[in-house]
């Protein structure tokens, strides 16, 4: 029985961790609080890798907002959907009506799960696999402001947007078919963009890498 118990406690303990950070999620949302919800989209076919920026409210299960995806250009997104203790469904929706589908786990950091891509006549353009960060406005603007360091109060050498797209350039040139090098090369790529946003790389120039190459 011991060793019976040794096995059950850490899946007890990992599911305890999970109930409490999704408890925690819902009770932000269901006063009200707007999330910023940003991350990778990652085709399973050849396709570039999206990135995805969203602002999220919620009433009750139903949830609301809007945002942006980047592959490479800048495509303003409505959002509408549920969420139901720890599982989240949103339909991001474009303004020819073409959609994305996001289903998943959600908690208060994370929101990780598959998506589906469609025309507004209903065919399929794709499918894959995200994860997304969860975070306050008030923590987006703290880490904005503190990307901008001294300079902070004088004029950004940066633009979000810029580099947002520029961020969405460097995702095309990453290698494909290894989920795991695929997201290696995604989080190099984010690294680059909170470079791009301090002011750290001027240029932010990316060239096209060699099949199964990660960006340095």
């Amino acid at each position: 029985m011991p060793a019976v118990a040794n096995l059950i406690m850490p899946v007890l303990s990992r599911w305890g961790r999970r109930l409490v950070l999704s408890a925690a999620l819902a009770a932000r949302l269901a006063h009200g609080e707007t999330m910023v919800y940003e991350g990778d989209l990652v085709p399973s076919n050849l396709d570039p890798i999206m990135t995805i920026k969203l602002t999220i409210s919620q009433e009750g299960d139903k949830v609301t907002g809007s945002g942006a995806l980047f592959f490479p250009a800048e495509s303003k997104v409505s959002v509408d959907g549920s969420r139901i203790s720890d599982h989240c469904i949103f339909s991001l929706w474009t303004s020819d009506r073409a959609g994305t589908r996001l289903e998943g786990t959600c908690t208060e950091k994370e929101f990780n799960g598959s998506y589906k891509r469609f025309s507004s006549e209903g065919r399929r353009l794709g499918r894959g696999l995200f994860r997304i960060r969860i975070k306050t406005e008030k923590q987006e603007k703290t880490e904005q402001e503190a990307q901008k360091g001294p300079e902070k109060r004088g004029p950004e050498r940066a633009t979000i947007s810029r580099c947002l797209n520029k961020k969405a350039s460097c995702l095309i040139a990453c290698p494909r078919g290894d989920a795991n090098q695929e997201f290696m090369c995604s989080n190099t790529c984010r690294r680059r963009y909170q470079s791009c946003v301090k002011g750290q790389n001027k240029g932010f120039s990316f060239k096209a890498l060699p099949p199964n190459t990660l960006p340095e």
